[in-house]
């Protein structure tokens, strides 16, 4: 006979599971992004970049190469910096200065 794990998941009715998973998505902290003057929040997926998952989620950041050399995709993070990776060699090299502001490139910032 094979036995069923109880786990504190299976234990919650369908109700309570619904509830706490909407809890915790009010709860999840997003990443506030400006570029020009338009104004965008991305609900960070790990492991994602930056400009992916702002794309998948309706944003539309302006971008073009998608290498990090042309730095279209430069947006300023006013909240949520520390929902992303230090900034690579690339963002280093293109935004220098820019970076204690809160600039990176959308298509090198990774989420972590």
């Amino acid at each position: 006979m094979k036995r069923r794990a109880l786990t504190v998941g299976s234990l919650l009715t369908k109700k309570q599971q619904i509830i706490s998973a909407r809890k915790e998505s009010i709860h999840q902290t997003k990443i506030h992004l400006q570029q020009n003057q338009s104004k965008f929040e991305v609900d960070p997926i790990i492991g994602q970049i930056l400009l992916e998952a702002a794309l998948q989620q309706g944003g539309f950041l302006d971008f073009k190469c998608r290498k990090g050399t042309c730095g279209r995709c430069t947006v300023q993070v006013t909240k949520g910096t520390s929902l992303l990776l230090p900034p690579n060699q690339i963002e280093q090299q293109k935004l220098n200065r820019f970076l204690t502001e809160g600039y990176r490139l959308a298509c090198q910032a990774i989420i972590k």
